[in-house]
This record gives C-alpha cells, structure tokens and sequence, in this order.
C-alpha cells in the first residue's frame, strides 16, 4: 500500500496504461496534488493509497470541493481511483504461462506470480486435515489463480447460502478486480470465474498480452479487469466498466453494502469458529476500523482459540503492538508475531501443516 502510488505514477508517463484510463490516472494525481494543501492544517498520508482513496471518499460524502476541484469532479474521484487500481494491478502482476501446455488455454496452466503459488500448495495441505477459510483485503487475482492451479474450487461467499464443504471460502473484503456490478440486477456483485476468462479470451489479445523478460520464460499480462464490461452476465446483461467492485479502505461502507453483505457476514462466522487465526502481510493500519470492529463482533462465539499468528516484516514492533492493543486477553495469550515477509512466512506455514 505504502508504494502503490508511486507505482502507479511511473505506469502513468510508461505509456502502457492506454486510453481508455489515462483520464483516470491523470484525475487521480491531480487530486492528490489538491491535497497537499491540507498539510498546513493537518496531516495526511499522500503517498498511502488506502489514505487518498478514503479521502476522495470523505470530500464525495461531504460535497466539499478542494483545490481547484469542483464538487462534480470531487464525486468522481471514487471512480478514477478504482479504474487506477484495476489498471495498475494489471500491469504489475506478472504470470507465467506454458504455450505447448495451452491447447486450449484453461486456468489452470497460467502460473501466478510467487509466493502465491507456494502458498496455495501449503492451504492444500492443511486443508486435507482442516478446514480453510482465506480472508483478504487484496484487489488482485494472483491468490485466484493459484487455488485454481491446485485444482482448488473457490467461493467468494457473495451469495446468502452457506459455504459448500468441497470450495474454499476465498472472502475479499475490499472486492476484486475481477468482479463487477450487474445495474439490471440491482447492482449486485458479479465474479468473473478465472477459468471461464481464458477459455474465453485469446492469450494474444489485449486483454491478455504476453511478454519475455530477458533469459525468462514466457509471461502474462491477466488484465481481467479491464475486460470486465464485457462479461455478460447470467441474466443477459453487460457489466459496466465504471464500476468495478471494489470497496474504499474506510469505515463507512454504506453506499457499497449492495453485494458485500453477505460476504462480510461470512467472514464474520468464520472468525467466530476459527481455532487458528493466522494473519500474513496485513499490519493492521490506525486508519482501518473496519478489521478491527468485524474482529471483535465476529470472534464473539464459544470456539477455543488455539492460535493467533502474524507474520509481517514490520521492525519496529509497532505492528505487534497495534495487535496486542486489539486483542482480549484469551487471544493474547495464543498471540505470536514472527517479524518476516509473506514468502519466508510461507515456511512456518509447512510446519504448522505437518503438525496439524
């Protein structure tokens, strides 16, 4: 998150974005910019994501403009910030894929960037003893498409009826880029199925656009997201592509509760059952209010917890202690935190499945 931005700053002048969302960079950084004029008065993150993009969101709900932004532009911020991230992930989530294995170009021949892969191969290990749920803040599809090379089905719990016993609930807080919003049906929430989007769609076309690095194998731009309004759904519909469903990193969530309930309801009965909570990469920001409020309703239950794990490369303990401020005290007594990276944390995952 913290980089994200600046990421996306340099894809802005690379002149690979295209067209269709140069406006919507071009209106993101000049907001930003708008908003260095806060910092006389107060202090905010520019260069954090999750704070811009929920600032946008706050200036839409208050009609305020800022700068030189009038408040019609400030309602479109929202928008512009969701076709950046959706551009951006695209174009730095670098697949591999196998020619002579693609025949017919199924899902389960594109290889997601590391560690996703590894970490896919250690949630099938322990989910032959245990259950698994897998609960995530991230846009991107790379956790997607490493299940799916496991042969792992996956439920992204949108719908009301419980969970299958044969999918992994994969529950994406925040939404996807691989999801969008039917208007005939209400705007609800519609997934765009990993292995139906490369049966259907030519690895060599713009939605898909390969490329060698050099002394590399063959790699795969998947950029679902943009292909999006063109997924039609079930009830004959096409999906808009200025609406992504992806939700803002703040609190109030009300105006995108349409679709996300059931999913965050979900999420909620899972944590009450958890034996094992086992946290990766997520440092628990003093901007998020929303994990922490969804933790302590969701975990209100008579399941025994064994663990409370966090693997982040924080190292300063300033994580640990965020974590420990949110804690109760039966929580606090399985909390252990291991300062390291998603990858390396991957290695004591193995352990704990061997152990299970």
């Amino acid at each position: 998150m913290g980089n994200f931005l600046e990421v996306a700053d340099r894809l802005r002048y690379s002149g690979n974005i295209g067209n269709l969302y140069r406006e919507a960079f071009e209106t993101v950084f000049k907001a930003r910019s708008e908003l260095q004029t806060v910092h006389s008065k107060a202090r905010l993150d520019l260069h954090n994501i999750e704070s811009v993009f929920g600032a946008f969101e706050m200036a839409k709900r208050f009609r305020k403009p800022f700068g030189d932004l009038k408040i019609e532009e400030v309602a479109q911020l929202g928008s512009a910030m969701r076709l950046l991230i959706v551009r951006t992930l695209e174009l730095t989530s670098r697949f591999q894929w196998q020619p002579e294995h693609l025949p017919h170009r199924i899902a389960f021949n594109i290889i997601p960037p590391e560690p996703y892969g590894t970490f896919a191969k250690v949630v099938k290990a322990v989910r032959q003893k245990s259950p698994v749920t897998i609960i995530t803040f991230n846009y991107d599809v790379g956790l997607d498409a490493a299940l799916a090379l496991e042969k792992l089905t996956v439920d992204y719990c949108l719908n009301k009826e419980t969970v299958p016993n044969q999918d992994i609930p994969l529950i994406k807080l925040h939404g996807s880029i691989n999801w969008g919003r039917c208007k005939r049906c209400n705007d609800a929430v519609i997934p765009w199925d990993l292995a139906d989007f490369f049966l259907k769609r030519p690895l060599m076309d713009v939605n898909a656009e390969p490329y060698r690095s050099p002394g590399g194998p063959p790699q795969l731009y998947v950029q679902i997201g943009s292909a999006v309004p063109g997924f039609r759904h079930d009830c004959g519909n096409m999906l808009e592509i200025n609406t992504p469903a992806i939700v803002p990193p703040t609190w109030e969530k009300t105006e995108y509760n349409v679709g996300f309930e059931n999913m965050w309801a979900h999420a909620a009965n899972q944590l009450a059952e958890a034996e094992n909570i086992i946290v990766i990469g997520y440092s628990l920001p003093k901007t998020d209010q929303f994990f922490p409020i969804l933790y302590a309703l969701g975990t209100v239950s008579r399941a025994i917890l064994k663990r409370f794990w966090v693997f982040d490369p924080d190292d300063d303990g300033a994580v640990a202690k965020r974590f420990r401020e949110m804690l109760g005290e039966a929580a606090l007594q399985k909390f252990h935190p291991t300062q390291v990276s998603f990858g390396s944390a991957i290695g004591h995952l193995q352990q704990f499945a061997e152990k299970l």
